[in-house]
C-alpha cells in the first residue's frame, strides 16, 4: 500500500520559525474582535478618514448604538442585511452592529449597476440595504422588485473633517439620526455557534455567470484573522501600527486582512474611499503607514509615480 505523500505535512518545513504547525479555531462571534479591541486599545486611534479620526472605544459605542437600532427595526439573528460602501468608518460600524446582532452581512460592490444589485439582493434575500447617498437613488428605483424594506443612507462627508449632516433623503432612513436617536442601548442576547452560523454572504465577481454567494462562517473568518496573524506576527507591535487601506472592504481580503486583522492588532487604518494615487501619497506623506495590504496593479501605480520615493514609502514594513 502506497503512503499518502501528505501525511507527513511535508509543508510544514516551508513555515517561517515563528509560525506555528497548529493553532486552536475561536469559537466566537466576530463581533469579539471589535470587543477585544476597545478593551485593549480604547483610547487608540483605530480608523483616520479624510481629516478625521474615531478610536476603537467610539467605534464600539457607535456599533452598538446602531445595533440597538436596528433591533428595534426588528433586525434579528439570521435577517440579511446588505451593506454598499466603500472603505468609510461607516462600514466598519455597520459590519460590527450587525455581527453583534447575529445578523448576515451581504457585501455588495458600490460600483455594481442596478441589474447587479437586483440579482445580488434577491440572491440574498436581504431586508435592509446599508448605503451612501450617492447610491440610494438606484437602490430605491429597485426596491419594489426586491425584499428590501429599509434603505439606511449616510454620506462619507458625515464622518470626514468638518462631519456635514445629510439632508433628508425621501424613501430613506438616516444612519447618523438612527446612532444619534439611542439613547439607551439595549441590546437582545445572542448565542453564536461560531462554526456553523453565517456571518457574511461574500459574493464572486460573477466571471463563471452570474455572481454567487460564499457563505462565510464567524469561526471560518475569525480563523483566517488567526492565520494572518500568525504569519505576520513576528513584524508586528501590537497598538503601534498604521495600514493603508485601499483595497474595497467588500472583498474578502480586505474585510478579513485589513479590518478585522486591525482589531486584533489594535492596528490604525487609514481608509481611502477610492484609489486615487495623488490621495494615497498624500496619505503616506502624512501618517507614515507601517502596513501597505495590497494587489500588484496597486503596487506598480504607486511605484510608477514620481513621488514615490520621497512620500514615506520606506516606513512599509509588510506590503
Amino acid at each position: 500500500m502506497t503512503q499518502n505523500p501528505y501525511a507527513s505535512r511535508p509543508w510544514l518545513k516551508h513555515y517561517d520559525p515563528w509560525v506555528p504547525a497548529e493553532t486552536t479555531l475561536p469559537g466566537r462571534s466576530l463581533y469579539h474582535l471589535l470587543t477585544l479591541a476597545a478593551s485593549q486599545y480604547r483610547h487608540r486611534t483605530a480608523t483616520a478618514f479624510q481629516g478625521a479620526e474615531l478610536t476603537f472605544g467610539e467605534l464600539k459605542e457607535q456599533a452598538e448604538r446602531l445595533a440597538s437600532a436596528l433591533h428595534a427595526m426588528g433586525i434579528s439573528k439570521g435577517d440579511r442585511v446588505g451593506i454598499m460602501m466603500p472603505n468609510s468608518p461607516q462600514y466598519m460600524i455597520a459590519f460590527f452592529a450587525l455581527m453583534r446582532l447575529g445578523a448576515i452581512c451581504a457585501n455588495f460592490n458600490p460600483a455594481y449597476t442596478a441589474r447587479e444589485v437586483e440579482h445580488q439582493a434577491n440572491d440574498a434575500g436581504i431586508r435592509a440595504m446599508i448605503t451612501l447617498d450617492t447610491i440610494a437613488p438606484t437602490i430605491l428605483g429597485l426596491q419594489a422588485k426586491t425584499r428590501i424594506e429599509t434603505v439606511i443612507v449616510t454620506s462619507l462627508a458625515e464622518y470626514s473633517e468638518g462631519a456635514v449632516d445629510l439632508k433628508a433623503m425621501e424613501g430613506t432612513v438616516s444612519y447618523t439620526g438612527l446612532i444619534r436617536g439611542v439613547e439607551t442601548v439595549s441590546l437582545p442576547r445572542v448565542e453564536c455557534d461560531a462554526a456553523n452560523d453565517i456571518a457574511v454572504l461574500q459574493y464572486t465577481g460573477g466571471t463563471t455567470g452570474v455572481s454567487k454567494g460564499a457563505m462565510l462562517t464567524h469561526q471560518s473568518i475569525y480563523a483566517n484573522v488567526i492565520q494572518v496573524s500568525h504569519w505576520g506576527g513576528y513584524f508586528t507591535r501590537k497598538g503601534e501600527e498604521r495600514m493603508i487601506v485601499v483595497i474595497p472592504y467588500f472583498h474578502i481580503y480586505a474585510l478579513s486582512v485589513c479590518m478585522l486583522l486591525s482589531c486584533w492588532n489594535g492596528t490604525m487604518q487609514i481608509l481611502v474611499p477610492k484609489f486615487d494615487i495623488n490621495v494615497l501619497i498624500a496619505n503616506f506623506r502624512k501618517y507614515k503607514p507601517s502596513y501597505f495590504p495590497g494587489v500588484p496593479t496597486l503596487y506598480i501605480s504607486l511605484l510608477n509615480h514620481e513621488e514615490a520615493r520621497t512620500c514615506g514609502i520606506e516606513e512599509v514594513k509588510v506590503f
